[in-house]
């Protein structure tokens, strides 16, 4: 269940494997306001965010619209980049509306963490953040994560000293990580690709993109996702293997310039050691929509 601020929804994210260091993380999920269309919206959202006391801001795409110039989603970026300081910074992935300049010249590259197709490990904390995001007209690149992921796991294994393995157990008894791997997550525009993130072991994604559907039923029903999930996996809470996924309603509009029967949001995350909803389903299951 989540509570309402205005445009911020208070949301906790429960997963079995969060590292006790991580429990009580907030991070503050934002995503496609497609300057300027949203720029009221926008505006209004991180003047409520700044209120807020959030660890990481996590940017999922989308902040220009295709058809208009760039100019505003740089100066949002580059002021939010200024205002907003948590103490485990600002990362973010590009979406298929972003186009060049923007994504050539990153705004706020010195202060934003852009992650494309790139891995970091939080230095400090049991915690990899990984980007699958955009490239325009360009699809991202999965392959080249994975490699990056490959890299990263083989640093780790040499920071680390892995506790050895007793008589009564078997190598094979931990059927989840080992308590010494990270806790990732996955920053994605497009909430599919939990399909990629689950085979490379995410524990949870944070996605955008479908703006939840942004024309809905007045029974809540989406009628258009602009994804390849179905109607029903448009926003909200969803799982895939063991991988858990936030897909945000977002905070702007496409196309048509109104949003009917789905409000934008801001979605700050508290994160919680706890059970994952079970499954007996071997597709992307919405267990909370939003």
């Amino acid at each position: 269940m989540s509570l309402s601020y205005g445009l911020i929804e208070s949301i906790d994210l429960r997963h079995p494997r969060l590292p006790a260091e991580l429990e009580g993380l907030r991070i503050a999920h934002f995503s496609d306001p497609h300057l300027p269309v949203a720029a009221r919206h926008t505006a209004r959202a991180l003047r409520q965010l700044a209120r807020i006391r959030v660890d990481l801001i996590a940017l999922t795409g989308d902040y220009m619209d295709r058809h208009r110039p760039p100019d505003a989603a740089r100066e949002m970026l580059e002021q939010l980049a200024a205002d907003f300081r948590p103490r485990l910074g600002i990362v973010g992935v590009f979406g298929n509306h972003d186009r060049p300049p923007l994504m050539d010249d990153p705004p706020a590259a010195d202060t934003i963490r852009w992650l494309r197709e790139t891995v970091h490990d939080v230095p400090g904390l049991p915690l990899r953040l990984a980007g699958l995001g955009e490239r325009g007209y360009d699809p991202p690149d999965p392959a080249k994560l994975a490699l990056q992921l490959g890299k990263a796991k083989l640093a780790f294994a040499h920071d680390i000293s892995t506790p050895p393995v007793t008589a009564t157990q078997s190598p094979n008894h931990q059927t989840a990580k080992s308590p010494n791997h990270p806790f990732s997550l996955f920053l994605l525009h497009r909430p599919v690709h939990i399909l990629h993130a689950a085979a490379m072991h995410a524990d949870l994604a944070l996605a955008g993109h479908s703006h939840g559907g942004q024309l809905r039923t007045p029974w809540g029903q989406s009628i258009h996702n602009s994804s390849d999930l179905p109607l029903d996996r448009t926003a909200g809470l969803m799982r895939y293997r063991d991988t858990l996924m936030a897909v945000t309603r977002g905070l702007g509009r496409s196309r048509l310039t109104f949003r009917l029967f789905c409000p934008p949001h801001l979605p700050v995350y508290t994160l919680r050691r706890g059970h994952l909803p079970r499954t007996e389903r071997e597709d992307v299951v919405c267990f909370e929509p939003w």
